[in-house]
């Protein structure tokens, strides 16, 4: 079966793949790119750290709220991560 599959897909099984991630990864990580040159990446990390900044472990909650607030934007969590990961991973 996985042959037929392979051979009756345009490019095959490992082609939707490549479709897939160049079409929707790459917009999300434009959006990444954008957001950080821009500096609304920034900002979201730091109204996240005036919120969290004075508590315990204040850097991890900034990094989880700026998540938070970047997930209200783009309503994908693999979305979420490609962009947030670009300016809150160090």
């Amino acid at each position: 079966m996985l042959g037929k599959l392979s051979t009756d897909f345009i490019g095959g099984i490992i082609g939707f793949l490549v479709i897939i991630s160049a079409t929707f990864i790459i917009m999300f990580l434009l959006l990444g790119a954008f957001l950080h040159e821009s500096g609304a990446g920034r900002f979201f990390v730091n109204f996240a750290l005036g919120i969290f900044g004075r508590m315990r472990a204040g850097a991890g909650l900034a990094a989880v709220g700026a998540s938070a607030l970047m997930g209200t934007v783009s309503g994908s969590a693999s979305g979420n991560v490609v962009t947030t990961g670009t300016f809150t991973i160090p």
